[in-house]
């Protein structure tokens, strides 16, 4: 074998892993969900380090303190580490759930990620939303201490209704997702296992001022979740339940 060859070799494995950071089937799934306004693999950057949107709508995240991107099989952010972050302008995120160019028995928002936790919370963390102190709350998929994920929603920025799924561990990665149904209902996924509230549940969001985040809510730095997020996605619409279990069996960690 010549040592060009050699060569050859020793750039296609790092070249081949990065094409395949986004798997094709996996990208085409997730920018065909209905109401799609962002979707954020965490494979691919910009010169800056900023997480591009994939949806289409241009709502790239900012790097906040100094998150690293990382590839253990999937391409991922790193939270926690340093008070690192993600956030994102407040306009393509910015959803009521009653967005009139959406078919009325579909308003609402669906949001959701893939996390894998490092250390377990002993506060209220963020993974992806728009929820600041009151009276700026409208949206936020999290964790709650002991390990909880939750969902809340809020219609006047400052009451809160949630749902809360069942316990995850550390070190595994865990399908989460968020969805609220205008007058409905909020629930929550946890690897396809749904929890629901019906209770209070309002008519619409609150839009506010507060920006979109992966990674931090209340706009705190001690309410920063410690782990991996991959395949962040936001939708102005409410995702059935077997789309939700499509996009998971279609996203599964390499």
């Amino acid at each position: 074998m010549s040592n060009e060859s050699v060569e050859i070799g020793r750039l296609y494995l790092p070249i081949k892993q990065i094409a395949d950071a986004i798997d094709p089937k996996r990208r085409e799934l997730f920018v065909n969900l209905p109401g799609l306004r962002g979707y954020w693999p965490m494979s691919a950057v910009d010169w800056l380090g900023n997480a591009k949107d994939h949806s289409g709508a241009s709502s790239d995240l900012s790097r906040a303190g100094a998150p690293v991107f990382g590839y253990d099989g999937n391409g991922y952010i790193q939270c926690g580490v340093g008070n690192d972050y993600l956030t994102g302008s407040i306009g393509a995120q910015q959803i009521t759930g009653t967005e009139a160019w959406i078919l009325a028995g579909i308003r609402g928002l669906t949001v959701g990620c893939w996390l894998n936790l490092d250390t377990l919370p002993s506060t209220t963390e963020g993974l992806a939303g728009r929820w600041f102190a009151s009276p700026n709350r409208s949206y936020m998929l999290g964790m709650v201490s002991p390990g909880s994920p939750r969902f809340l929603a809020s219609g006047d920025g400052t009451a809160a209704v949630f749902a809360t799924g069942n316990a995850i561990i550390t070190g595994s990665w865990v399908f989460l997702v968020g969805r609220f149904t205008p007058s409905g209902e909020v629930a929550i996924f946890v690897d396809g296992v749904k929890t629901v509230n019906t209770s209070s549940v309002p008519a619409s969001l609150h839009a506010g001022t507060a920006v979109f985040e992966a990674g931090r809510l209340d706009g705190n730095d001690a309410n920063i979740v410690h782990g991996k997020i991959r395949d962040v996605f936001l939708c102005s619409s409410v995702l059935g339940d077997s789309l939700i279990e499509e996009v998971r069996l279609a996203s599964l960690p390499s």
